[in-house]
């Protein structure tokens, strides 16, 4: 074993002698990058496999975990300004346990309903109320970060006291403040969803009542006052009329693009909104409809003296004449025919009149008035619409925008709400744009290409590769010819990177190969004159002896 290994550095170093300076460098370079390579993989595959354990978290609970995690003797990281804590993949859940069982609150903000796990005894009204109020607010936190782009939020609550000796009632109040990620802002689908999700978790409140700003200072939706609830925020209002403008004029080109052509027609919209309340109560009573629930009749009768009532003479006697009854004759009887009947009957009837109540409260956001103007272009040929066509468009328009929802018949024809115009369109005149010059399409393209992330490995691996074959060319055009390279201890030629490799001759058996040759050249000379020879030898002695 030990004759094979001395073996394999004889032969490497009897190669390392005989090869060339630039076969030495390519062999130093590609030793350096293999150590340079294996090294990085080596690094690589020692390091950790960071995952995030907690993120988002207040500076105080950071604190709190990093001291858990640290006292347990796992390697941790810190990220996103201290708010990011981050682990080794297999200790993750581990921690997550550890820091639970710590009793450690993780959520990104607030403190919730949790708050009352530990209440103690003897707290009053006040302190209750106040716990109360945090507990509210913490869970409205969590439940606001939990949507996409907001990175944290703070809500104060403003609840009013409640006291039967007050007759205004006070509506409670919500403040919100949002902290985006950087990069990303609130959109109007969240102000909302914000905004009524607190108002629906307090008792009382409106969405009228809730304030959202930004970090930035930005205000995104104000709180609007009972005064302003009738006539509502203007900011509103003129957002609502721009967007129902929109909305009716994309429908009025879009049923007129088909037909004239998707440059060649343009609407303009206008409309006046009404933003006011009305309360309306309507009674309706249906006399035909009438039912009797009681009917009563009365009947009075009536007896008197008869005799003409007119006549004699005014007085005691005239009156006492015709009365046969007195105190001398108490028991008189009236003839009957000095008698007369009365008889009066009475009808009471009632009835019940089926009544109907009607009460509308209309809030406001109601068109009043409405105008479109509708432009369109000439035919393709130049030729004009006529006039059948254009009350043709008219009619679309109308049917698109839906005139027949706001206005009755009687409206349209004393103002009517839809113009349609043939106009001539300016088409403006558009130059060509200057091709681009082939150096410019390639920067442009070098710098696209350059912005994927699988471009710089690959750019590397490719200037390996040719790092690789100008080092392979240099190493093998330096084949120098000469005896082949033996083994100690055997007759076969080494192969050294798969090649038969001849052996190099030095300095030194250059010169003894010129001497022998020199010998033999010699010795022939010797041969075939000797006396030449001789001659010389004892020229050289000669001069040697002088």
């Amino acid at each position: 074993m030990n004759n094979i290994f001395t073996n394999l550095i004889n032969a490497l170093s009897e190669i390392w002698k005989n090869i060339g300076v630039s076969q030495k460098i390519s062999i130093v370079l590609v030793g350096v990058l293999t150590l340079g390579a294996t090294a990085a993989i080596v690094y690589m595959g020692s390091r950790p496999d960071w995952q995030v354990l907690y993120a988002g978290l207040d500076t105080k609970t950071a604190a709190k975990i990093y001291d858990i995690v640290s006292g347990s003797e796992v390697p941790v990281k810190l990220t996103d300004g201290g708010r990011t804590i981050m682990v080794p993949n297999s200790e993750v859940y581990k921690m997550r346990l550890k820091t639970a069982n710590e009793g450690v609150a993780t959520e990104r903000s607030g403190t919730g309903l949790e708050i009352f796990d530990n209440m103690k005894l003897g707290l009053t009204d006040k302190q209750q109320q106040v716990a109360f109020q945090r507990a509210i607010q913490g869970e409205l936190e969590r439940m606001i970060c939990a949507m996409p782009g907001i990175s944290s939020a703070k809500i104060i609550l403003t609840l009013p006291q409640k006291s039967v000796f007050r007759k205004d009632k006070q509506h409670p109040s919500a403040s919100v403040m949002l902290m985006m990620q950087p990069g990303r802002s609130a959109t109007s689908e969240q102000v909302n969803s914000i905004r009524y999700l607190v108002s629906s978790a307090v008792t009382g409140m409106n969405a009228q009542d809730v304030t959202i700003t930004d970090s930035r200072g930005t205000l995104l939706v104000r709180q609007v006052a009972e005064d302003e609830v009738g006539n509502g925020d203007s900011s509103g209002q003129m957002e609502m009329s721009s967007r129902l403008e929109r909305q009716l004029k994309e429908k009025a080109e879009s049923i007129l693009r088909p037909i004239v052509g998707p440059e060649k027609v343009v609407a303009v919209v206008s409309c006046d909104i009404d933003f006011d309340n009305i309360d309306r109560v309507t009674e309706l009573y249906d006399s035909e409809k009438a039912v009797i629930i009681s009917e009563k009749t009365v009947t009075e009768e009536n007896s008197k003296m008869g005799g003409s009532s007119n006549g004699g003479k005014v007085g005691t006697a005239s009156n006492m004449a015709n009365n046969l009854v007195d105190v001398k004759n108490p028991s008189a009887q009236v003839p009957e025919e000095k008698m007369s009947q009365e008889q009066k009957k009475t009808a009471e009837r009632k009835y019940v009149v089926p009544k109907t109540v009607e009460k509308k409260t209309m809030k406001g956001g109601r068109i009043k008035k409405l105008t479109v103007a509708v432009s369109i272009a000439k035919k393709a040929d130049g030729k004009s619409w006529s006039d059948a066509e254009k009350e043709d468009f008219k009619e679309l328009v109308s049917k698109a925008v839906g005139i027949g929802n706001y206005f009755s018949a009687e409206d349209l024809k004393k103002s009517p709400v839809v113009t349609v115009k043939e106009m001539d369109f300016i088409v403006p005149d558009i130059k060509d744009i200057p091709q681009m010059s082939m150096p410019d399409k390639l920067a442009m393209n070098v710098e696209r290409v350059s912005k994927s992330p699988l471009v710089r490995p690959v750019a590397g691996f490719i200037l390996l590769l040719v790092l690789y074959r100008i080092f392979r060319k240099y190493f093998n055009k330096t084949s120098v010819e000469g005896t082949e390279l033996s083994l100690s201890g055997g007759g076969a030629p080494a192969a050294v990177y798969g090649e038969d490799v001849k052996r190099i001759e030095t300095a030194e058996e250059k010169q003894h190969s010129e001497i022998g040759d020199m010998m033999d050249s010699i010795q022939e000379k010797a041969n075939s004159s000797p006396q030449t020879v001789a001659n010389i030898m004892e020229k050289w002695l000669a001069a040697d002896q002088n």
